[in-house]
């Protein structure tokens, strides 16, 4: 299990999200591609998507901040990431997120140690 510094990844990835405007670019082209060939929206549309994960992201990252900064512990693992999913996520978004994420997980695992599904 990885574990990194609480206050390190914290700054690092508000840096990233501040420094990139169009971080999550890349990703949403190629879940359109995945979708269809012919799937296409407009920048404009891209830029706001960009926008809204950007968000999400800000608002996970601080609440796991507020979460661990008055306890113990320093590191940011999977479960602390999850419980704030938890408290920012509801109902099917919640649920969908869940599932996603740990069949990625599973995934990455799988190709790293090489791992058959």
């Amino acid at each position: 299990q990885i574990s990194l510094n609480l206050k390190t990844i914290y700054i690092f990835i508000i840096m990233i999200i501040k420094r990139r405007s169009n971080f999550f670019d890349v990703y949403i082209v190629k879940l359109l591609k995945n979708i269809s060939e012919k799937a296409e929206i407009s920048r404009d549309t891209r830029n706001q998507l960009n926008m809204i994960i950007q968000i999400f992201c800000q608002k996970i990252v601080d609440i796991v901040y507020s979460l661990l900064k008055n306890t113990k512990k320093r590191t940011i693992n999977v479960n602390s990431v999850e419980n704030a999913v938890d408290i920012f996520l509801y109902g099917e978004l919640k649920k969908n997120a869940k599932k996603i994420s740990h069949d990625v997980i599973d995934n990455k695992i799988n190709l790293i140690f090489g791992f058959k599904s």
